[in-house]
């Protein structure tokens, strides 16, 4: 998202006379530090000496962009509820935040308001309110994940959802045809109370994101798992099969995946953690993106955007911003996290003409021109304040 914002309003300033920068009076001149602290996913969120030091040079960085370019504007993408990753915060602010005149929060994560509010001592409640609270500016996903940017008292809040560059130009020619001749297919197979399999016509569902519990890896394999048993009392001619996407951050959970495959053969694969080009063409090759997951520091999931980019039928949990993100009244959002409730949302989302619908809301939402422009919309409405 970060990435997105740079290149959409100009990229990067730093290196740049200042003149270049002021040749549109009413651009907005980005001066970037990269701040990344891990190398891979299993080092985020862990103590290491050496990002301490990353973290000091990337705060000097800042604070001399502020000075060698009149940068008066301090961005920043506040911690998800986890300690380490909140001390981060208060040292990046404690150094920062006094040579900035402005402080704008974007809140890509949720609920660190909620976790200082109830988990965090009397002192860590102190300074977080002291070097969090009262932001200028505050970028939400939506409107339900407003209660961070609420609780560290915001002079104002600007909601900008999520939205990436198509992964899909060709969806009406080549995407869109395919998916509803399948579900012709499906139809007319599900009228039928007889086995007449005919192959390649399983419900193709996948799970996309990282696998973890909580985002609900384990309620996925649980309910293609029902939803077969189901589909096989009704119609032995139906059948639903799981790919699993993504990195397992855990062993432990690893091992017990790999136990459940070994328990319900022929049901779920894993393809691991994918690039960009293996997870265009399984999402092009699937039907229907399963995402129960009620991850504390859900926001709004890019992979559930990149599923509406192919048209894919979605079913998931109606957590964090997750309803804001799919059509209004949309029929596949599920209240909890119960493996029978998702099973029988996967069985009618066989059904479902939702392809073209699911598309034109992320043409018309979702995109990175529309993301980019309500993040320039957000900071320009800081222009008043500055002039």
């Amino acid at each position: 998202m970060v990435k997105l914002m740079l290149d959409g309003l100009g990229g990067n300033c730093r290196g740049k006379k200042r003149a270049q920068t002021r040749s549109n009076e009413s651009a907005i001149e980005c001066f970037h530090v990269n701040a990344q602290l891990s190398s891979d996913l299993g080092n985020i969120g862990k103590f290491d000496f050496r990002k301490i030091f990353c973290l000091l040079r990337y705060c000097g960085e800042a604070i001399w962009c502020r000075f060698r370019y009149c940068a008066d504007t301090f961005y920043y993408i506040p911690a998800p509820p986890k300690r380490i990753a909140f001390y981060r915060d208060l040292l990046v602010l404690l150094l920062c935040r006094p040579f900035f005149r402005h402080i704008i929060f974007h809140w890509e994560a949720g609920g660190l308001g909620a976790w200082v509010r109830d988990c965090a001592s009397g002192w860590e409640r102190w300074l977080a309110q002291r070097l969090l609270g009262s932001p200028t500016l505050s970028i939400t996903l939506a409107e339900s994940l407003s209660h961070d940017a609420i609780y560290f008292k915001s002079k104002r809040i600007r909601v900008a959802p999520n939205g990436i560059p198509d992964p899909c130009p060709e969806f009406e020619v080549s995407v869109l045809p395919v998916r509803l001749a399948r579900l012709a297919r499906r139809l007319q197979l599900l009228e039928q109370k007889t086995a007449s399999t005919v192959g390649g016509d399983a419900y193709r569902v996948v799970f996309l994101a990282h696998c973890t519990r909580e985002k609900g890896v384990f309620d996925a394999l649980s309910a293609v798992a029902l939803a077969n048993q189901k589909l096989e009392a009704q119609n032995p001619s139906a059948r639903i099969t799981l790919t699993v996407a993504g990195a397992f951050l855990r062993e432990d959970e690893r091992q017990e995946f790999d136990s459940w495959q070994r328990e319900h053969p022929g049901i779920a694969d894993y393809a691991g953690f994918l690039g960009a080009e293996a997870k265009q063409q399984l999402l092009r090759e699937s039907d229907c993106l399963c995402f129960p997951s009620y991850y504390p520091a859900e926001a709004q999931p890019v992979s559930i955007v990149e599923a509406m980019a192919f048209g894919l039928a979605i079913v998931a949990t109606n957590w964090r911003g997750i309803s804001e993100l799919l059509p209004e009244n949309y029929l596949f959002l599920i209240s909890d996290h119960n493996p029978s409730v998702i099973a029988q949302a996967l069985i009618e989302s066989m059904q479902a003409d939702v392809a073209a619908e699911l598309r034109l809301h992320y043409r018309t939402s979702l995109t990175a021109e529309v993301y980019v422009k309500n993040m320039s919309g957000a900071f320009q409405s800081l222009r008043h304040i500055a002039s």
